[in-house]
């Protein structure tokens, strides 16, 4: 479906081009009802007011939007750092927009940056978290390629593309290790399924807990060190467990097991064995020095950064269609240190 114009307003409205211009541009009054008959066919077609018309006149490339799932997550300032690295040589400004602030989704905040990104006419989107179906055709119709980093792109009819890391392979490296120190009792401490990563993260654990005899139980909880923490130390205060090992879900979640094993005074790893995903600059200052799976964010970022630069070549205008096998998946590796016992 082509993406509606002015005149599919003005025509639906029973108004003229002009009145409809000037609604959304303010530069003449309209009359309350005229107004309001044309806003109500504009949200009925779905149409997008218009900084897209002055930008592909004006011929100068809008900025490369790169949509986060919460910047307080350490692992997305490395990701950033690289996408920055490889998009710095190209025409376009990059402009970053957090979609779940503090770990908190909100679906009106992601169709309000999806908007704002087709009204500035993005040149391209670079997107940490799964966006609606909705949202990814709407990008797609209007020739605004995205690629999907750290998740999985939806089930769209316009295809994804996505550059994600080797979960399962995480998994088995953990539970590997685990298996090593003789810890048959896992806790996976994991946020919302809204974060696609969780899907293949439990995935991953119950396939490793299966093959090397452990059992396993998963802990959900929101995406943040606070909620985490609360629901984790109410976890411990309930389950008596001679030795356990805690999977952190990513960074935050890690932050709120720390406070939660403080608050119940247990020690790492003499009484608490502790792995988590996702590698960050401070985790060997840690006592004891965390053991983390590094996905490498930097590479994942310039990755995505780089594939999403070879699409907007090869889509230079017109709606945007993906083979899912343009998608890549990365390995990863589990960086020993003391927390798992070693």
């Amino acid at each position: 479906m082509k993406p509606a114009t002015l005149k599919d307003v003005a025509r639906a409205a029973g108004v003229s081009i002009w009145t409809v211009s000037n609604t959304f541009s303010g530069k003449a009054p309209v009359t309350q009802s005229t107004k309001a008959r044309v806003l109500e066919a504009a949200k009925t077609l779905n149409y997008i007011p218009n900084q897209t018309a002055r930008a592909l006149r004006r011929e100068t490339p809008g900025p490369i939007v790169v949509m986060t799932a919460s910047t307080s997550n350490a692992y997305y300032v490395d990701m950033l750092d690289g996408i920055h690295e490889m998009l710095r040589a190209s025409s376009h400004g990059v402009r970053t927009a957090d979609l779940a602030p503090e770990g908190r989704f909100d679906q009106k905040t992601e169709d309000l940056v999806v908007t704002e990104a087709i009204q500035s006419r993005a040149a391209g989107v670079i997107s940490t978290l799964t966006l609606s179906v909705d949202n990814h055709e709407k990008l797609c119709e209007w020739g605004i390629p995205i690629v999907y980093v750290d998740s999985q792109g939806p089930t769209a009819p316009s295809g994804s593309v996505s550059v994600t890391s080797n979960n399962e392979q995480a998994a088995h490296q953990i539970g590997e290790h685990l298996n090593y120190h003789e810890l048959d009792t896992w806790l996976l401490l994991i946020y919302p399924e809204r974060w696609s990563t969780r899907q293949t993260r439990i995935k991953g654990m119950k396939n490793a807990a299966k093959k090397f005899g452990a059992t396993l139980s998963i802990l959900e909880c929101a995406n943040d060190s606070q909620s985490s923490a609360i629901a984790l130390e109410e976890y411990l205060r309930n389950t008596k467990v001679e030795k356990l090992a805690i999977i952190a879900g990513n960074n935050p979640l890690l932050l709120g097991t720390m406070h939660a094993l403080q608050a119940c005074d247990l020690h790492v790893p003499d009484q608490v064995a502790l792995i988590a995903f996702d590698e960050f600059t401070w985790s060997t200052f840690v006592n004891p020095p965390v053991t983390l799976i590094d996905e490498d964010s930097r590479d994942i970022g310039a990755k995505a950064a780089l594939k999403l630069i070879h699409i907007m070549q090869e889509h230079p205008q017109g709606a945007i269609r993906y083979h899912n096998q343009e998608s890549e998946e990365v390995n990863v590796k589990l960086r020993i240190r003391a927390s798992c016992g070693c």
